[in-house]
């Protein structure tokens, strides 16, 4: 606001440019150990269960993703923890604790934040906005789809997610 003699100017109102902020965010955890050949007494499948059992004192949603991974929705965690730093530092801590490998990502839809746990860089995307740039890079293997559908893709020339999302979406059943 200014005063020029009597009139007064006000600066014209500029609405605030507000992100929409996903529903869910979903943190991904895979357990490389589990996809290795297991022995009769200590199927993959039961200890998923039981780190599903572990993962619970983080938040009441937890999905069990076969062979090796579990899906958290973590939205209401965030606040209660304090942050997502704050979240991320106490499941590393609990998943060390047990003595695991993990790989895990943050995204704000479930086979996002999947994918990019199984490329094995740690990720954390927020933003719906920058999804489709976080996966461009992925190898189509992180989506553990049928061997036998990779190799379709992989002899179309599709190596990357970037370059199966830019195909059309009809096209791609019938292929």
């Amino acid at each position: 606001r200014h005063e020029l003699g009597s009139r007064v100017l006000r600066a014209p109102l500029v609405p605030a440019i507000v992100r929409p902020c996903p529903k869910h965010l979903w943190y991904a955890v895979v357990f490389p150990e589990l996809m290795e050949p297991q022995r009769p007494e200590h199927p993959a499948a039961s200890t998923l269960q039981r780190l599903c059992l572990c993962a619970q004192q983080f938040t009441s949603l937890v999905s069990i993703e076969m062979p090796n991974a579990l899906l958290l929705e973590i939205k209401g965690s965030v606040q209660l923890f304090g942050s997502l730093t704050a979240l991320h530092a106490a499941l590393e801590a609990a998943w060390g604790r047990l003595s695991l490998r993990t790989h895990a990502a943050t995204a704000p839809t479930t086979l996002a934040a999947l994918w990019l746990a199984r490329s094995g860089k740690p990720a954390c995307i927020e933003d719906s906005g920058l999804l489709a740039g976080g996966l461009a890079e992925l190898p189509i293997a992180c989506t553990s789809w049928d061997p036998a559908w990779l190799q379709t893709l992989r002899a179309m020339g599709v190596t990357r997610v970037g370059e199966l999302l830019r195909l059309p979406r009809a096209g791609i059943s019938r292929r």
